[in-house]
């Protein structure tokens, strides 16, 4: 995703779905994903990721860690109760 367009709704969607995630970084995603996506800085950084693909077992571990941190925080429903809660409505 391009520095200039912070938002994460394409990262959380692919992590949702199971798909591996190559990303610039941020703060946020860092916190929130750790080691579930994977970092490039520019566009060398993109290549060198792309030549050097996960094996399997490690793809598939940052697959199932991203999709549960998605899953366990960062849905819609979450975040509408999230809003309500800071709101002082009920949830």
């Amino acid at each position: 995703m391009p520095s200039y367009y912070s938002c994460s709704e394409r990262v959380l969607e692919a992590l949702a779905l199971g798909s591996p995630v190559l990303t610039t970084p941020s703060a946020f995603f860092r916190d929130a994903f750790g080691d579930g996506l994977r970092y490039f800085a520019d566009g060398a950084g993109l290549a060198a990721l792309l030549d050097s693909p996960d094996d399997d077992a490690t793809r598939d571990a940052r697959l199932d860690q991203g999709r549960a941190q998605v899953l366990a925080g960062h849905t819609w429903d979450q975040r509408a109760r999230t809003i309500v809660a800071r709101i002082g409505g009920d949830s």
